[in-house]
């Protein structure tokens, strides 16, 4: 407070007073002047609670550029308090809106798994879920796994940070075989697929990969013909005869020979249940044509159907005992050549062409063959019986 003039009566007066004592002249100069006027706070409109464990957005005073802000709880203290962190890569935002679709976006993909994928997480994570649904079998989950040891370099590497250019030089820096190569580059881009799922990436980088040569895919296949054919059967004193003759006259792909289970074949019905590679292949019925039935019947027991010794046969036993053969014979020719044979000659015998992909495992794509028609153990094997090889 302090003493001024009164501008009537010269007197002095207090600058609070309303008017002079001396001579009641209002005084003007004691009013205040008015202070700026403060809008209210003002409160968010309040909105639906938020499901359960999907996240909370608070609200944190007009005075901040970007008020809303954005948690995860992550746990909870042994007194039941949720323990929260904001999510990222960023957690405040000028509106509601705004910090509710990034709480949509973090629970498609939290940042941790976006940002810190590596290589050989994403293959545990795609692996364990992809070999059961796909059902494969030990080597090829073998072969899986050997082309991510191959492609070593990049295991620690986050998929977010690697582009086309960085995979071509991991490609081509696995290993001086094509083939090695193309089964590196087969895996990564499965594992993009995989991380395409979750929007770990936005494209699928491995794909746009073009290091990998393709070998040349035209391999000249040669059908035995039938003097071949009645030699092998005086051969079957020989390790693996029996099973050359099987691809013969069933159409069996070398690796599905190797595969055949003793339990899954079935003797009475003269037909056995085996096969892989594609759906319309695996687990399909093949009928024992008439001229292997014995071979079959004397191999069943338990286990693989073929064995060396004690020893499962397997694909690698099988071409080294095949070429063993060839060379016996002095001809020339390759595993697969078994199944070509067989679907050749079926086709000379005039065998029905949907019981002949049935029997071989190729897909059908007439609705009415397919879906509508059911062919028996029966039929199939009066067909196959067709099969002729002068023996």
């Amino acid at each position: 407070m302090a003493l001024i003039q009164c501008p009537e009566c010269e007197g002095k007066v207090s600058d609070k007073a309303q008017a002079c004592p001396h001579c009641g002249c209002p005084i003007s100069l004691s009013q205040e002047p008015a202070r700026p006027h403060t809008p209210p706070r003002t409160k968010p409109p309040s909105r639906m609670r938020l499901p359960n464990g999907f996240g909370s957005i608070s609200y944190q005073g007009p005075r901040r550029r970007e008020p809303y802000y954005a948690r995860k709880t992550i746990g909870r203290t042994p007194f039941g308090k949720p323990i929260q962190k904001p999510i990222e890569p960023k957690a405040s935002f000028k509106t509601y809106n705004e910090a509710y679709q990034a709480l949509i976006e973090y629970n498609k993909t939290p940042y941790d798994k976006k940002y810190e994928t590596t290589i050989a997480q994403a293959y545990e994570e795609w692996a364990s879920k992809y070999f059961a649904s796909k059902k494969l079998s030990a080597g090829r989950q073998k072969a899986w796994s050997d082309a991510l040891r191959a492609c070593s370099s990049i295991h620690d590497k986050k998929l977010w940070e690697l582009k086309t250019i960085d995979l071509d030089v991991a490609i081509q820096e696995s290993s001086k075989s094509a083939i090695i190569r193309g089964d590196v580059r087969s895996l990564l881009i499965k594992l993009y697929d995989w991380a395409l799922k979750y929007e770990i990436v936005e494209k699928n980088y491995a794909a746009l990969t073009d290091v990998v040569s393709r070998p040349d895919a035209s391999i000249n296949r040669i059908v035995f013909p039938n003097n071949e054919v009645q030699h092998l059967w005086k051969m079957l004193d020989m390790e693996c005869v029996d099973m050359v003759l099987v691809g013969l006259y069933t159409g069996l792909r070398p690796g599905e020979i190797c595969s055949l289970q003793s339990c899954n074949v079935h003797l009475k019905e003269h037909y056995m249940v085996g096969g892989s590679k594609t759906e319309a292949g695996k687990d399909r019925i093949i009928p024992i044509h008439d001229k292997i039935y014995n071979l079959i019947a004397q191999r069943t027991n338990a286990g693989k159907l073929f064995k060396i010794g004690a020893d499962d046969v397997t694909y690698n036993m099988y071409a080294h005992h095949f070429r063993a053969i060839m060379a016996d014979m002095k001809t020339k020719h390759t595993p697969h050549d078994t199944r070509h044979t067989f679907i050749t000659k079926a086709k000379q015998a005039g065998i029905d062409e949907y019981c002949l992909k049935i029997i071989v495992g190729h897909a059908i794509q007439d609705l009415t063959e397919n879906v509508y028609t059911h062919r028996t153990p029966a039929e199939l094997l009066s067909e196959i019986n067709k099969v002729d090889y002068g023996y």
